[in-house]
């Protein structure tokens, strides 16, 4: 499986890398770590190239440090000047991920409605699964999983979860989503 992980230095993205870590085989999967600089440079206009080059070796470490030794010495990075979620859209399908793994920082609905959530538009954006960590999953303890699909992508979130190293205690759900009545009659599939 091809697992490409987003990352920015934050704290929730290094969970999800840490989860991504434990959910993969990590002799035969392959991992990418994303990361775009673009908040970086908007935040500080007056940095310098090397202070950029610098944060982003800075992420990279820190992710490749997170992921178990086998698929860390293996593990690509890539990296682009591109809005963080438009970048990650692009990244998975020019490398051919089969699963994109992305960290929520939960800031809120209203901080999403006027700010936006990269995870949200990776979510809303993507024709593969995403896996969208939350928190870091305390140590021993199952996870709680809920996979939700539309009948067009069943197929592949079914082949994704099937290719998942899930820990024991694991608890998971799937749901099936419909499209919105006011958007038009009900699908056949629902009848």
């Amino acid at each position: 499986m091809r697992i490409l992980i987003a990352a920015d230095g934050s704290q929730p993205a290094l969970d999800a890398v840490r989860l991504a870590g434990s959910l993969l085989d990590p002799t035969t999967d392959l991992v990418a770590i994303y990361y775009s600089p673009r908040d970086l440079e908007k935040r500080v206009p007056q940095a310098s190239r090397s202070i950029i080059g610098g944060a982003a070796a800075a992420v990279f470490d820190d992710a490749r440090a997170a992921l178990p030794a086998a698929a860390a010495s293996r593990v690509e990075f890539i990296q682009s000047d591109a809005a963080a979620a438009v970048g990650i859209l692009a990244a998975a399908s020019s490398w051919k991920a089969d699963v994109v793994v992305v960290g929520a920082r939960g800031g809120g609905s209203l901080h999403n409605l006027l700010l936006g959530s990269v995870s949200r538009a990776v979510v809303h954006g993507a024709h593969l699964p995403v896996l969208v960590a939350r928190t870091a999953t305390a140590e021993g303890r199952g996870l709680k999983v809920l996979a939700c699909h539309h009948p067009a992508s069943a197929a592949a979130v079914a082949q994704a979860l099937g290719q998942v190293h899930w820990p024991a205690g694991t608890e998971g759900r799937v749901i099936g989503v419909a499209e919105a009545l006011l958007a038009g009659p009900l699908p056949p599939w629902l009848e």
